[in-house]
Formats: C-alpha cells, structure tokens, sequence
C-alpha cells in the first residue's frame, strides 16, 4: 500500500501516526550500540545544473522522502529542498513520542549517500560522520536519524539492488537530465512515480537488512562489512 503527499502539511494530516510500527531492533554493542527503530525512512533527490562559461552549480528542484512501516509507505514529493529540517523535526517528535524504547534511532537510506550529502549538510546538524575519505560519507548522524549509503551496502545500482531485494522496481529509464528545471517546474505523472518508487525500494532494502543481520545484532555499513561478517561467522 502507497500513499503519497505533496505538502509537509499534507503529509502530517495524512499519515495514520498510530498505524506505525514503533518497536526497535538492537544492532551493535549492548552499551554503544544502536536501537533502530521499523519506522523505515529513505531520502532522495533530484537536481539539475546550471553551466555558464566559467562555472557549473547545481540545485535540487525535487526531492523525496518514503515512511515504510507495516507494509505501508507514506511517502512526501517535495519541490524545496529547505523544508526537510521541518520534516525531520516532525518525524523525530512523533517516534520520540511514540517509541518505548529509549535512545531510539531512526534509519533513513539513501543510494548514493555522498553527492545528496552535497545538498543538505548546511541545512541539519550533524552529531557523528563517517567517511572512507574526505567528501564520501558512508553514514551520518542528525538527531535520532542515521543516514546511510545504500550503494556503498548492496554495490549496485539502485535498479539492480531493487531487482535483488524488493517488491518495488525501478522504473525504466531516467528522468531527462538534459531539461533544466527548478521548483516550479510541472513534473508529469510518469516522473513523480519515477521519484517515489526510488524512495520506496530504498525503504524496502533497509527493511530487509534489518531483519536479515539486525535481528542478529548487526547492521552492515557496507558491502565488504557483509563478506567479512559471513567469514567470521564461517569459523
């Protein structure tokens, strides 16, 4: 089941709050480790670049933002880029109140963590990062988020990935990249479904690491963690 919204303020009406599943699984030590909460979350976006003769920038136009819990998405398409504090902020507020578990901490993947990193790591506060080098975080935390890099877990594109390990597909094709868009921008109905099923596979891949290796305590940070954590358990 999909429900998908277009305002924060559509999105906070919208959602059955107390439909959410709210227990936690423990990956990692018994005293440093983390209580991840089934309340699922994945973030993506989209840009567009702007090129003159000396210079090339880039903007988000688009972004989107899944909830997966208890087999149900709910997921928010946005066009500015500068309310995703505002959605944090309600999220972390709900799962604080909402959770039974102390020190909860909320998993939000995103394929290819390190070029949307670009875009939003001047609009929230970042308590923890970890990188393999300087401008390629693997995983970050912001309040009770922990942000992950899908890619860096599964190796492969968001359309293998998916085809691997979830009942959401990528849509065929790409949006067209050659367009320059901005926030007003009118988005068809093909491509709106493009940004939400990428949301909703991410949510469903950290769904199923979640109850493949976080049920056993431990949550991969990437796809070389998984081979070494199969070695270890081998012997």
């Amino acid at each position: 089941m999909n429900k998908v919204f277009h305002s924060i303020e559509e999105f906070e009406r919208g959602i059955n709050w107390n439909a959410l599943n709210y227990s936690t699984i423990h990956t990692g030590s018994k005293r440093k480790g983390r209580n991840n909460s089934t309340v699922i979350c994945a973030f993506d976006t989209e840009t567009t670049s702007v090129i003159d003769t000396e210079h090339k920038a880039s903007y988000v136009y688009a972004w989107s933002f899944d909830i997966y819990s208890n087999g149900t998405h709910y997921t928010l398409l946005e066009r500015e880029i500068y309310k995703l504090p505002k959605l944090l902020e309600l999220i972390q507020y709900v799962v604080l109140k909402k959770s039974k578990q102390k020190n909860v901490s909320v998993l939000v993947g995103v394929h290819n963590l390190p070029y949307d990193f670009n875009f939003i790591s001047s609009l929230i506060p970042i308590t923890t990062l970890f990188a393999k080098s300087k401008r390629q975080p693997l995983m970050f935390d912001s309040g009770i988020f922990h942000f992950v890099d899908t890619l860096a877990i599964s190796g492969m594109s968001l359309e293998k990935t998916a085809n691997n390990y979830t009942k959401t597909k990528k849509m065929a094709g790409d949006l067209d990249y050659t367009l320059t868009r901005n926030t007003k921008t009118p988005l068809t109905r093909k491509e709106e479904r493009y940004c939400v099923n990428d949301v909703k596979a991410v949510t469903e891949y950290i769904e199923y690491l979640l109850y493949t290796y976080g049920i056993n305590g431990f949550f991969p940070t990437t796809k070389t963690s998984i081979c070494r954590r199969a070695l270890k358990e081998s012997f």
